[in-house]
């Protein structure tokens, strides 16, 4: 069992921000890597024998180093809506799972973070498609003049339903890991707190009602002399 509570050291606008701009940064000092695995997985479905690094290569020397950067803009612009789609969501499903105590379960954990990440994802992922577009399109000769006339040029020429093309893999991918990542965050904003409102971390003292056992040990009584 976990005990639910939040660290009050930084509002939420404040966690999403700095989680937003730290996802941001690690995405631009990546995106050639994932510029390059996704162009090698499109090659090799074409018949054309791309290794990451040849892939990434390749366009270097056909588009320009600006080229290695394709559809980087989208994904650091998905970023705050997605933690601000899964966190909600994730605080939502915790309080379903926890009990009138405030304690919730290992396993209702990995459920609660397992559906954040399945809604975080549905309803993101149409920008994960269009980040694709973007990579694999020539820079040269776009077809694509940006995310906008992306999102329209999908929507009116192939539909809507376009738009969610490959997303139950992408969910079955995501859910799993996401699930495991949210079984520590109870554990990590407790640890996080002060110590005088940690929890449940020493038994109750005797006499004290074992119900009552999830308050701040500075709320315990103090043990009767004798």
């Amino acid at each position: 069992m976990a005990t639910w509570r939040r660290d009050s050291r930084l509002t939420g606008g404040q966690r999403l921000l700095c989680a937003g701009v730290a996802g941001a940064l690690s995405l631009s000092l990546t995106a050639p890597l994932e510029l390059a695995t996704v162009l090698a997985q499109v090659g090799a479905a074409r018949g054309q024998a791309w290794g990451p690094w040849a892939a990434g290569l390749r366009v270097w020397r056909a588009e320009g180093p600006r080229a290695l950067w394709k559809g980087n803009a989208v994904a650091c612009l998905r970023l705050f809506p997605c933690s601000a789609v899964q966190l909600a969501a994730y605080r939502k499903f915790v309080i379903l799972f926890t009990d009138d105590l405030g304690h919730i379960s290992q396993w209702s954990s990995i459920m609660a973070g397992s559906l954040a990440g399945m809604v975080s994802t549905i309803v993101m992922y149409p920008t994960d498609l269009i980040k694709t577009r973007l990579i694999v399109q020539n820079l040269l000769e776009p077809s694509y003049r940006g995310i906008l006339h992306a999102f329209s040029t999908v929507y009116q020429q192939e539909g809507f339903l376009a738009l969610y093309r490959g997303v139950s893999l992408t969910v079955l991918g995501r859910v799993p890991a996401i699930g495991h990542l949210h079984l520590l965050l109870p554990g990590h904003i407790q640890l996080e707190t002060k110590p005088d409102v940690l929890v449940r971390l020493t038994p109750a003292p005797p006499g004290f009602p074992k119900e009552r056992d999830h308050l701040p040990f500075t709320q315990w009584p103090k043990p009767e002399e004798t």
